[in-house]
């Protein structure tokens, strides 16, 4: 069985009433409706899940601490985020965040992926994201679930080094580095400039979801 589930979605209209909700969210809020389907459809069959960029790190702290009791039966993870690339900038967000909407210093100087993230994002999830980073980085070990991971070469958001150095520890875990630039490199739909590497990158990460019984949607 296959489901798709959304952590947070919205259109132009709604962006003001979604930016609040999120102003006052937090990172424990972010993953808990995902946590709750999960529950919900591991009473009835075995689950597997597919995980791209944060929603991979919510479940990574959801398995480290015994959130969820019933393991999956398999996880499929594109590019998680286990350490950003700039950690300064996230660490400093309390600093400099309130000037983001007022000043426009990151064209031309930072990755499309930021751009957009800094722009559109409330600072204060910024906040809540760097404390979900170092939720993860405290981390010591991880049920033996299945795994397999996949990393983008030269993600401009998220670290690879620190992704591969991660999973290091856990030998059930299967890491696969792929020749890529993009961040989330599974999401293609609406991105400018993708490639035939691109476009073999999904084909790779989708037959492993296939493979463990779920499908693109």
């Amino acid at each position: 069985m296959a489901e798709t589930v959304l952590l947070g979605g919205h259109t132009l209209t709604q962006h003001s009433e979604w930016a609040d909700q999120f102003r006052r969210s937090t990172w424990q809020s972010w993953g808990q409706p995902l946590l709750d389907r999960y529950t919900e459809l591991a009473q009835d069959h075995p689950v597997s899940l597919g995980l791209i960029s944060t929603s991979a790190t919510l479940i990574l702290v959801a398995l480290s601490s015994g959130q969820i009791r019933q393991l999956p039966q398999h996880i499929v993870m594109v590019d998680p985020l286990i350490e950003v690339q700039s950690r300064w900038r996230l660490r400093t967000v309390g600093l400099w965040g309130p000037l983001i909407r007022s000043v426009d210093w990151t064209v031309g100087k930072m990755p499309e992926e930021y751009q957009h993230t800094y722009k559109t994002v409330p600072y204060e999830a910024l906040k809540a994201l760097n404390k979900l980073c170092q939720r993860c980085a405290r981390i010591q070990t991880l049920p033996e679930v299945p795994m397999t991971v996949f990393v983008s070469r030269n993600d401009p958001v998220v670290s690879p080094e620190k992704t591969q150095q991660f999973f290091r520890r856990y030998p059930w875990v299967q890491v696969h580095v792929l020749d890529s630039e993009l961040h989330a490199m599974a999401r293609l739909n609406g991105r400018p400039s993708v490639t035939n590497q691109d476009y073999k990158n999904q084909s790779i990460i989708l037959r492993a979801l296939m493979q463990c019984g779920l499908h693109s949607a």
